[in-house]
Formats: structure tokens, sequence, C-alpha cells
């Protein structure tokens, strides 16, 4: 979804659930602001309204990813229920080199 102001309705991010596995009812959560929007609340906004989409649509487990010296985004995250449970080393390849990443999960109750 698109992360808007509500002044203007300016475009400045998104987030997504995505990489869902119905079988094992997960998915993984993503996000993004322009630099110039960083700070201001608006991904804690957005990524509290994904755990109550994932729970509509049956969803047990977000997970999110960050790199290990984002320390910000992992606040956001923790700010908004979820729990860093390990680091997976040499996890992803970004640009021209693998880098370690900080595995955060928020646990669904399920609605049933």
């Amino acid at each position: 979804m698109a992360i808007t102001t509500t002044e203007n309705g300016d475009v400045v991010g998104m987030a997504a659930i995505n990489g869902i596995n119905w079988a094992h009812r997960r998915a993984a959560v993503g996000y993004w602001i322009l630099h110039r929007y960083r700070g201001q609340g608006f991904a804690k906004a957005a990524l509290e309204l994904l755990p109550d989409l994932a729970r509509e649509l049956g969803l047990l487990r977000l997970e999110a990813l960050v790199e290990t010296d984002n320390h910000a985004s992992q606040a956001v995250c923790r700010a908004v229920g979820f729990t860093k449970e390990g680091t997976l080393r040499s996890y992803y390849r970004i640009g021209d080199k693998q880098r370690d990443m900080v595995m955060l999960a928020n646990l669904l109750p399920p609605t049933n």
C-alpha cells in the first residue's frame, strides 16, 4: 500500500505484506520511506495497519528482516509489536555484499 501525507496526499513510501506462505499461515512485511520523510512516524503508522490485514487473511505470523545496522527500522518494528528472534548470518545479498539480517516476528492470535 502507498504511504501518503494527510495534507496533500504526497506519496512518502510503501508498506506491504508479501511472501505469503499459506500452508504455514505466515508472511513477510516490507516497507520503505523516502529519506526526507523519515523520522516522522510514517513507517510506524503504516506497520500498525498490517497485523489487522494479516489477521483478515488468516495469517498467524508476520516476519520482518532488517539489516543488523538499521537500528531505526528495528525500533519501528519493535514499537508495533515485533520481537527480535535472532540474526541470520550472510542471509541477503545487497549490492555486492552478503548481509546479516535481524529476524523480527509478530505472532497474531487466530480470529476463529
